[in-house]
């Protein structure tokens, strides 16, 4: 696999915008964080130098720690990719510091549940943007990210944690956010399913809903095997000692002549991270 994951991270060089990061497809001119922390992380260890994006990344926090795309009136919910990144990489600490001030500032907002919503609206995670409802992703990735530095045991944590359990589908795994509408359950998604388990990974009280999970990904992988649901299913089967070599050959077949997935540095860097996984290297979702 060496060298598939080498022509994906030369794509990544290639699909650099100079002074910035990365964009959420190879043909954008705006940089985000969310794809930047991937990239960067996925170069890490190549000649690639990380100082311009770990400069342009420290230049959109501001004193309060709020991470701020230029002409962006709310904080960017990239926080948690950005606390990620900088703890292995081992850079900025002082920009990582502040970042986790503001995670721990940061709130989603109450709802009250209804015969429509049914979920447990007291419980707070984190939201997309500000003011707004909690959802299962930016609410995982922070758990992930305060547990890597470890504050696996703080408030905000636990009830976010608690926040996950109260979300759980029907049939196991996770969705976007909510397990049931009018009565009806939602099916889970394979992306979700698999950064709540990052985000579990250290509670032994949740090890029914961990089995559940996996038993979800492994059987739907085949039915849903898109490049990132496959990335972020091998990084979490990995994890837990499951079988990836079935999944690591779809994922490989899918990669494109340049190097890519689809043109994408974000799908193509979670590749990168999940062959080198695959290949016996760090699993940067480890706790």
């Amino acid at each position: 696999m060496q060298k598939e994951i080498k022509q994906a991270q030369d794509f990544l060089i290639e699909s650099y915008i100079k002074g910035a990061g990365w964009g959420y497809r190879a043909d954008s001119s705006q940089a985000y964080p969310e794809p930047t922390c991937y990239s960067l992380l996925a170069l890490s260890g190549t000649s690639f130098s990380t100082n311009e994006p770990l400069n342009w990344l420290s230049s959109l926090v501001n004193a309060d720690g709020q991470l701020f795309l230029p002409h962006d009136d709310m904080p960017n919910w990239g926080s948690s990719h950005l606390i990620i990144a900088l703890t292995h990489l081992k850079k900025l600490p002082d920009v990582r510091q502040s970042s986790i001030d503001w995670l721990l500032a940061w709130k989603s907002n109450y709802i009250e549940s209804n015969e429509e919503v049914t979920l447990n609206g007291s419980l707070i995670g984190w939201p997309w943007i500000s003011d707004t409802f909690s959802w299962v992703q930016p609410t995982c990735y922070a758990i992930f990210a305060l547990k890597l530095v470890g504050m696996g045991t703080h408030a905000r944590v636990k009830e976010a944690e608690a926040l996950l359990f109260d979300r759980m589908c029907q049939q196991g795994g996770w969705n976007f956010g909510n397990p049931i509408i009018l009565d009806r359950p939602i099916d889970p998604t394979l992306a979700e399913t698999a950064i709540a388990l990052f985000a579990l990974q250290d509670l032994p009280e949740a090890a029914d809903e961990i089995d559940k999970g996996l038993e979800l990904l492994e059987r739907e992988i085949p039915n849903r095997p898109s490049a990132l649901s496959l990335s972020l299913s091998i990084l979490c089967l990995q994890l837990f000692g499951r079988s990836t070599d079935t999944y690591v050959d779809m994922l490989l077949t899918r990669q494109e002549s340049d190097g890519s997935w689809r043109q994408v540095p974000w799908w193509t860097a979670l590749a990168v991270l999940a062959l080198q996984t695959a290949s016996g290297g760090e699993n940067v979702f480890q706790l």
